[in-house]
C-alpha cells in the first residue's frame, strides 16, 4: 500500500471515530497528519505521473520534477478526501488546517526529488534560505474566528515576518486557550497576535549546524547561522553546499531573506 493513501485512510477513520463516539463540545479533535510524501522514496503509483507524462504542457520537465508532481498530486488528493470527511461529518465549521514542512526540499545533497526552493540557494542539509524556510498555509472556516477578523484581505494575505517552527505549540495554545506547562523554557513564541495584526513576534531565528555527508560533498559541519530581521550571519566556513553557486538552477539572482539581492 502506497503510504499517501495508507494515512489518508487512517486519518478518516480516526475522524470518523471521533464523530461516532465523542463529544466534539467536551473534547475537541487535534488531528496531526504526518505524510511522507514528497519524501524519497521517489515512487508514486503510476496513474498520478502519468497526468504529468503524458501532457505536452510538462514536456520540458524533467521525468524527476514529474515524479515529484505525482507525488505532491497524491498528497493533495489525500488532503481532500480528508477534509471532505471532515464536511460530511458536520465537523468542519469549526475546523483550522495547518499545512506546513519542516525545511527546503532537496536540490543539491540528500534524497534529491523533483522540488525547487527558487528564488533562495540550497536546499535540505544546508543553511542557506533555501534550506531553511519552506512554505505553510493556515486555512479552513476557524481562520475567521482565531483571528477575530471577517476581513477578506487579512485572511488571504502572505505573513511578512519571521516564523520559527517551533513557534507552532505555543500559538496553538494560545488559540484554544492553554497554557504550556513551564513557559518560560520554550524556545517558541506564540505568533497569535503578529498573525491577526500583521506584525512581528520575533525579529531573530538561530538556524543552527547542518551536516549530510555524501559523495557530493565532505563530512564538514557548516553554519551555524543566524538571522536578524534580513540579515543573515554564517559562521565557519559556509552554510552548506552551493556556497559559491551566485545563480542557482532556474534562478538569476539569489533572494534576499525578505527582499532580492545575494544572501
Amino acid at each position: 500500500n502506497y503510504s499517501t493513501h495508507v494515512f489518508t485512510r487512517e486519518a478518516i477513520r480516526v475522524i470518523q471515530d471521533y464523530h461516532e463516539n465523542v463529544d466534539a463540545e467536551q473534547q475537541p479533535l487535534f488531528l496531526y497528519l504526518a505524510y511522507q510524501a514528497v519524501h524519497c522514496p521517489n515512487e508514486v503509483p503510476k496513474h498520478y505521473q502519468d497526468r504529468y507524462d503524458n501532457n505536452s504542457t510538462y514536456a520540458h520537465w524533467t521525468k524527476q520534477r514529474r515524479n515529484y508532481a505525482g507525488m505532491l498530486t497524491a498528497a493533495d488528493e489525500g488532503i481532500f478526501n480528508v477534509t471532505r470527511v471532515l464536511k460530511q461529518n458536520g465537523l468542519w465549521n469549526d475546523t483550522l488546517v495547518i499545512v506546513t514542512t519542516d525545511n527546503g526540499g532537496p536540490t543539491t545533497i540528500g534524497c534529491t526529488q523533483g522540488s525547487s526552493n527558487y528564488p533562495k540557494r540550497g536546499g535540505k542539509c544546508s543553511l542557506w534560505e533555501g534550506g531553511t524556510t519552506g512554505d505553510g498555509i493556515i486555512s479552513g472556516p476557524a481562520l475567521k474566528s482565531v483571528l477575530n477578523t471577517n476581513s477578506i484581505p487579512l485572511l488571504s494575505q502572505r505573513f511578512q515576518h519571521l516564523f520559527h517552527v517551533v513557534d507552532w505549540l505555543p500559538t496553538l495554545a494560545e488559540w484554544v486557550g492553554v497554557v504550556p506547562k513551564n513557559p518560560d523554557k520554550l524556545d517558541g513564541v506564540s505568533q497569535a497576535k503578529a498573525l491577526a495584526l500583521g506584525t512581528p513576534a520575533r525579529h531573530e531565528l538561530f538556524g543552527g549546524y547542518a551536516q549530510c555527508v555524501s559523495q557530493q560533498t565532505s563530512d564538514d559541519w557548516w553554519g551555524p547561522t543566524l538571522r536578524v530581521r534580513n540579515w543573515k550571519l554564517v559562521q565557519g566556513q559556509s552554510a552548506g553546499p552551493d556556497s559559491k553557486n551566485q545563480s542557482p538552477p532556474g534562478t538569476k539572482q539569489i533572494q534576499l531573506p525578505g527582499g532580492t539581492g545575494d544572501n
